[in-house]
């Protein structure tokens, strides 16, 4: 029997914990629940300083529960940690991460950081101690997508001229998943160009394709 990776949460919103909570078992909208429910994975420790949140989820993780990263991993070695705070505490998070001896593995809600400068820093990090980070775009993983990628690159659809991308709310929380996808399925872009459309009140992006 495989050795299960020691896993740690750190921010229990939404994505952390609450999105599907009031729903059935089959549905994993949490990394919470994808991660208790994986036989691969042990959850040892969550890391959570909102006072509102802590109320609502003590009960569930009793000794489990930390306020802070440092306390948490002054006493827990983990290979796998998901980061999923807010944005703004995403820098200062993973420096920790990388330089944590036990921990191989960290999957980041986006942005990964607040600046280009910083995510250099971090790339930098990643590599000087061989560190696995994983974005959490989670279609680049899904299996169907994955066939039609397959598929993309054997022609079995012919050519491509363009296609069409609707997202709701903002490019960074919701339209960068898709921006990845298309990076999955087509490569790197040539080129962009923003559209600016009804009086500066809808702003779309074109992405341009080699062929």
């Amino acid at each position: 029997m495989n050795k299960k990776i020691d896993s740690i949460i750190i921010g229990m919103g939404n994505i952390g914990y609450f999105y599907d909570q009031n729903l059935n078992q089959n549905f994993i909208l949490s990394h919470n629940r994808a991660i208790n429910i994986n036989k691969n994975f042990n959850l040892i420790a969550v890391v959570d300083n909102d006072n509102s949140k802590i109320k609502k989820i003590k009960k569930n993780f009793k000794n489990k529960l930390y306020l802070s990263v440092d306390s948490c991993l002054k006493i827990h070695n983990p290979e796998l940690v998901v980061v999923a705070t807010p944005k703004n505490t995403h820098y200062k998070i993973l420096k920790k991460l990388l330089i944590k001896k036990s921990v191989k593995f960290i999957v980041c809600e986006k942005p990964v950081c607040s600046t280009l400068e910083q995510f250099q820093k971090i790339l930098n990090l990643q590599k000087k101690y061989k560190k696995k980070i994983f974005i959490n775009y989670t279609r680049n993983y899904n299996p169907a997508l994955n066939t039609i990628k397959k598929n993309i690159d054997k022609k079995v659809y012919g050519s491509f001229n363009k296609g069409i991308v609707w997202y709701t709310k903002d490019l960074v929380e919701n339209g960068s998943h898709f921006v990845s996808l298309m990076i999955y399925f087509f490569g790197i872009p040539k080129n962009y160009r923003l559209i600016d459309k009804n009086n500066n009140s809808e702003i779309d992006f074109l992405l341009i394709f080699k062929d």
